[in-house]
Order: C-alpha cells, then sequence, then structure tokens
C-alpha cells in the first residue's frame, strides 16, 4: 500500500508542477499525507492500529473530492470555451 500511495503522490506532484490548475496541488498534499501516514508508522511500530487505518482513510476523502472538483471544474471551463 505504501507503494502504491508514494506513485500516486510522486505523479501528483509531477502533474501539479506543470499545470496551471490549482487541484492538482492540493491532490498531491492529500496523498504527502497519506505518505507520511506510512512513515510514521514505520517510524513508530507501536503506533496504534486504529489510529493509522482513521488518519489513512480520512485523507483519502479530501483527495477524492480535490480530484472530483477540479475534474468537473476543468470539463465546466472548456465546454464554456467551446462555440
Amino acid at each position: 500500500m505504501f507503494a502504491v500511495d508514494l506513485i500516486t503522490f510522486a505523479l501528483a506532484t509531477w502533474l501539479a508542477l506543470r499545470s496551471d490548475r490549482h487541484w492538482p496541488m492540493w491532490f498531491a498534499g492529500f496523498c504527502l499525507v497519506g505518505v507520511m501516514t506510512h512513515l510514521a508508522v514505520a517510524a513508530m511500530p507501536n503506533f496504534a492500529s486504529l489510529a493509522y487505518s482513521l488518519s489513512q482513510g480520512f485523507w483519502a476523502y479530501p483527495a477524492m473530492l480535490s480530484l472530483a472538483l477540479g475534474t468537473w471544474n476543468h470539463q465546466r471551463l472548456r465546454r464554456a470555451d467551446m462555440p
């Protein structure tokens, strides 16, 4: 799961650095929180499993929301530019 989150974060950061929109930076930031949670658990093996699972699940929702809102806004702007 860490590898998937790390790859997602790396790709989101690459996209955010090349984009002129704000939502990729928000998405990358939320992905970073997930990666940091994995690293915190690796540094503290006796970290409560409930806290770990809740923090992983919690930050996935804002990440999905930023992705959905960014996609919706992009499509809305594309339709507005069409004649």
